[in-house]
């Protein structure tokens, strides 16, 4: 590609802020485990030794009776969080490979929770744009 006339120092020593480095991650779900459990899957690194920050929010739930479902606070079992609450930013290693969500679950019956995972950052790859940077995934507390 020719350089355009008269140079400019970002022709030569500048960058394109257009081009992204790495790969572009991918954020999907996984199951393993006897009953299988599904867990937020981050792939497609391109260093598998790589910090990256996401978010987990309380999506909501179903079923007979409502679970309460903690996090943060102090002492045990943390604050009480109503559907719809997103965790501060979290940070983990991407060699993780699979994430669960970081809330506490007590009582419910027959119920089914759901939980976003969202991908903010990644030290050395690409997050993709949302709708793509999440996943959800859902737990049932005393089911059959």
């Amino acid at each position: 590609m020719p350089i355009a006339y008269p140079y400019k120092m970002s022709d030569w020593y500048g960058y394109d802020k257009d081009c992204s480095s790495g790969n572009l991650l991918v954020v999907g779900t996984d199951a393993n485990g006897f009953p299988p459990v599904s867990h937020n899957t981050v792939s497609n690194e391109s260093v598998n030794n790589q910090v990256i920050t996401y978010t987990y929010t309380f999506v909501g739930q179903s079923g007979d009776l409502d679970a309460t479902v903690y996090y943060g606070g102090t002492g045990f079992p943390g604050t009480a969080r109503a559907a719809g609450y997103t965790t501060p930013a979290l940070s983990g290693n991407i060699s993780d490979y699979a994430f669960d969500p970081p809330f506490l679950i007590q009582g419910g019956n027959a119920t089914t929770l759901t939980f976003k995972f969202t991908l903010l950052t990644a030290a050395v790859d690409t997050v993709p744009s949302s709708p793509n940077n999440s996943s959800s995934v859902t737990r049932c507390q005393y089911c059959d």
